[in-house]
């Protein structure tokens, strides 16, 4: 199992050393991506946006040892590229600074690939004359006469240029490079000498959201002129494009005309191919674990999770009661009934469906009404068994693949997160060699450990949200806000829809605006998940966009993952609940219909 530790823990591909290629999965747009036309990947945080962009990078080789591709990896630091925003500088030194230091990153990436690749200082004429060429560009007096001293050459002109950009008052400007020019020459000059092929010379950038709108403007009047033997690929979250302009106002970027947009996100069959080859890696090192993620995941059914959670009390003393009343057929249906189906009878009774009698009854004489019912309700009637029940670690299970995968809502990076505290808990509780195994012998992990897993993670993730935006501690407090409501909804049944779990927004359209506008952020950043409307459910209800809460935060507040009934909620309120305790406090009450408990009001104020 300690293998399993270090194979679910680097689910950041940043955190990947040695065996990038032999853990690398094609996502299903691969082929697609490749080529000359330029491609931004759009996608929230963990969706494969850098695995892909990184997989074109000059070091991942073949069998003989030779690059799958030639590409280089440029990262857009936050920190580094608002650098240039600085107000010491004019706003055209500040942008022509910064294509500068983009001519210097990706320059010396690709002298850092001629030095791999070529792997000589012996060069050829026309090698030194590309290398005098990008030394004019870049100003350079003392030509290098190899790679390897053009690429030290190189660094010390961006040691130049950020000494300058931090204290442009206390240094002389530097001499700046014209445009997108140096990477295009040096570029054209490594093609005719490297590839083998047609392939392009691939420039990725990663997390294109950093940049300003300016510094964005400029990167696309380099996207909109590119040409063979370049081809740009960019990673970017959704939202973060912030212009297409490119300098000339008549000239935008357009898509297709001049670049294709791939949307990576929410690919849950491509989330178990990446899990299931490290599975499979991790066997061929000769560790007992089953090759499939279902098998590793016990999945706990429905029966057995309703005698976990308690309901065998809850269904014996309503037989109890039918007993005395002198309804012993229903009290020996209650007990003979599978676990799930006796204490779902009871729910139904609660919601006012009907008398107990009555729903037996039903159950008894209509096989396919009882059927129905089951699917409708038995999921939803789980998370109110532990109600009122004080001290409960575990108020609902979360298990199997089928559920992990809904958790992490397509994302790479959060199935692996699931998997590794999975992995963690097991390595810390299981040691005795007491965990649940499958007959092969193979390791699979408990029902409770998961759940005390996808528990851990969300809580985790609803502590990040504050730092993830401009916007985070406002966006934290509705997420809350937002989570509670859910959370009394599907405990309080009571004349509500099974499984509610997402909202289209109602109200004066300028307040439908800003909680649109903070819920797209949301969005962003992940803490919610936007999705297209499916069939309208009141008569006055227009074809808008639908909002819940990312999957991943579902099981801090013990509600529903899956994406199932929605309600509307008036869009002033919303705004409300995420400004303030009070805000919050009436949102619940305008939904749920009740007083705000003591207990509420912590959750809400935490």
């Amino acid at each position: 199992m300690d293998e399993l530790d270090s194979m679910f823990a680097d689910y950041r591909s940043e955190w990947i050393r040695s065996d990038f290629d032999e853990r690398f999965v094609e996502p299903p747009y691969y082929q697609r991506f490749l080529g000359i036309r330029p491609t931004f990947l759009l996608g929230g945080r963990g969706t494969g946006k850098t695995v892909a962009l990184r997989s074109l990078h000059f070091s991942n080789k073949d069998t003989a040892g030779r690059p799958r591709h030639l590409g280089i990896y440029v990262k857009a630091f936050k920190n580094r590229v608002t650098a240039f925003s600085g107000t010491h500088l004019t706003p055209d030194t500040r942008v022509a600074a910064f294509e500068h230091y983009m001519n210097l990153l990706c320059c010396i990436e690709l002298a850092d690939m001629c030095h791999e690749v070529l792997s000589n200082d012996n060069l050829t004429a026309s090698q030194l004359a590309s290398i005098r060429l990008l030394c004019e560009h870049f100003s350079v007096k003392v030509i290098p006469t190899s790679y390897s001293g053009l690429y030290d050459e190189l660094r010390v002109q961006l040691a130049r240029l950020t000494k300058f950009v931090v204290a442009p008052r206390l240094l002389p400007q530097p001499p700046l490079s014209p445009g997108e020019s140096p990477v295009v020459d040096f570029a054209k000059d490594i093609h005719d000498s490297i590839a083998t092929n047609r392939e392009p010379i691939y420039i990725c950038v990663d997390e294109w959201e950093n940049l300003s709108e300016a510094q964005q403007e400029a990167m696309n009047g380099w996207i909109k002129n590119s040409a063979e033997p370049i081809s740009y690929k960019l990673g970017v979250r959704q939202g973060g494009i912030r212009t297409r302009e490119t300098g000339r106002s008549d000239d935008p970027l357009a898509c297709p005309a001049d670049y294709s947009d791939e949307d990576v996100s929410g690919d849950e069959h491509f989330c178990m191919q990446v899990v299931e080859k490290r599975l499979d890696l991790a066997r061929k090192r000769g560790f007992l674990v089953p090759p499939k993620l279902s098998a590793f995941l016990h999945t706990v059914e429905p029966a057995k999770e309703a005698q976990i959670l308690g309901s065998g009390k809850l269904v014996e003393r309503a037989a109890t009661d039918q007993d005395r009343e002198g309804h012993a057929s229903v009290a020996r249906w209650l007990r003979q009934a599978p676990p799930d189906e006796a204490y779902l009878a009871l729910h139904l009774s609660q919601r006012g469906l009907g008398n107990l009698s009555d729903i037996i009854a039903e159950a008894r004489a209509n096989d396919s009404a009882w059927a129905r019912k089951i699917d409708n309700y038995r999921y939803a009637s789980l998370f109110t068994i532990t109600k009122g029940r004080r001290g409960v670690s575990l108020r609902k299970l979360y298990t199997g693949s089928k559920t992990f995968l809904t958790l992490s809502g397509g994302n790479v990076r959060y199935l692996l997160e699931l998997l590794d505290e999975v992995v963690r808990i097991h390595l810390r509780e299981a040691h005795d060699g007491t965990a649940e195994r499958a007959n092969t012998g193979e390791t699979s992990i408990d029902g409770l450990i998961q759940s005390r897993a996808a528990m851990s993670v969300a809580k985790r993730h609803l502590d990040q949200i504050p730092g993830l935006s401009t916007r985070g501690f406002t966006l934290a407090r509705l997420v809350r806000s937002v989570g509670t409501v859910l959370h009394e909804l599907i405990r309080n049944p009571r004349n509500n829809a099974p499984e509610q779990t997402g909202f289209t927004l109602t109200g004066e359209k300028a307040a439908i605006e800003q909680a649109r506008s903070l819920l797209d952020e949301g969005c962003a950043v992940l803490s919610f998940v936007c999705d297209e409307p499916t069939k309208l459910t009141h008569p006055t209800e227009t074809q808008q966009q639908e909002y819940r809460l990312h999957p991943i935060l579902a099981p801090h507040f013990n509600i529903s993952h899956r994406r199932k009934r929605r309600r509307r909620i008036d869009a002033a309120l919303l705004i409300d609940a995420a400004e303030s305790v009070d805000g919050a406090s009436a949102l619940l009450k305008s939904i749920t219909g009740q007083k705000v408990s003591q207990r509420q009001m912590q959750l809400l104020s935490q």
